[in-house]
């Protein structure tokens, strides 16, 4: 995996997805961003992080207004050592196992709403999954989602109008974004074989 000591973020390609940069291979004691979630949530997270001997941090985050207002942030954003990121991904994976039928069920109804920024953007997601000119891009992802290992919730997207949280869908061929409010597909990263 690669790392971006800008963003914090891990990504299989050597490319960051967030900023643009690019990336160097990930050290053991890199603290990564492993996701954003609610306080009602952090709070069992990091107590399941705790019981299973998980280095994290829980940096509260949110709304300027909240802190004007002196009320508590309505989010974290939890990092973890690049060491400890697959413990912590079968720990999350526990508490969120049963929503991935759901997540999944609610992408392929909405499939009519799905859509990228722009053509080019779909050029380069189909050079990067090394799939065919002609070959249709809705149908591969909607097979890959059909057959995902896990989707999951990463945390409201900062700045968005309409509410919306990355959904995160780790798929056979690839790993994918989307934005669950209006189902821009944000990333595609082909896995590493």
């Amino acid at each position: 995996m690669f790392y971006c000591d800008k963003c914090k973020t891990l990504c299989e390609d050597n490319i960051c997805n967030n900023c643009g940069a690019s990336l160097r291979v990930a050290d053991k004691g890199d603290f990564c961003f492993f996701t954003e979630c609610d306080n009602y949530f952090g709070e069992i997270l990091k107590d399941a992080f705790d019981k299973n001997k998980i280095p994290s941090s829980f940096l509260p985050y949110g709304s300027g207004v909240s802190t004007n207002f002196a009320c508590k942030l309505e989010n974290y954003r939890v990092y973890v050592p690049y060491e400890f990121y697959n413990a912590a991904v079968d720990v999350y994976n526990f508490f969120y196992d049963d929503l991935t039928e759901e997540y999944k069920n609610k992408l392929l109804k909405n499939i009519g709403e799905w859509y990228l920024k722009s053509e080019r953007f779909e050029k380069k997601i189909k050079k990067t999954l090394k799939l065919l000119e002609n070959k249709n891009l809705a149908e591969f992802l909607k097979k890959e989602i059909k057959n995902a290992e896990s989707i999951s919730d990463q945390g409201a997207i900062g700045g968005c109008k309409s509410g919306g949280h990355y959904l995160y869908v780790r798929a056979n061929n690839c790993t994918i974004m989307f934005n669950s409010a209006t189902y821009e597909v944000l990333a595609v990263n082909a896995k590493k074989k």
